[in-house]
């Protein structure tokens, strides 16, 4: 849903829904540990303090020079 450094939206960021599989590498190491405890319709915001855990391609963050990154996030559905 967003991304910023606490205050502003990050550069390049957009967001979207993501499909993935949960320990595969697919989307950044931030997205897969927060994804593995959400549940179906959850809501989160995660904090990171390693930029370099939330670079994701996908979402826009190719680089992030942020000293934090500060996630909103919804888990839409899952699959076992």
């Amino acid at each position: 849903e967003a991304a910023t450094d606490g205050a502003s939206t990050l550069p390049g960021f957009s967001s979207q829904a993501l499909e993935f599989v949960i320990g595969n590498g697919e989307v950044c190491d931030a997205l897969e540990f927060a994804a593995a405890e959400m549940k179906k319709g959850e809501k989160a915001i995660l904090t990171c303090a390693q930029p370099l855990r939330c670079t994701e391609e996908r979402l826009g963050l190719k680089t992030v020079s942020a000293e934090k990154v500060v996630l909103t996030l919804e888990m839409q559905d899952f699959e076992k």
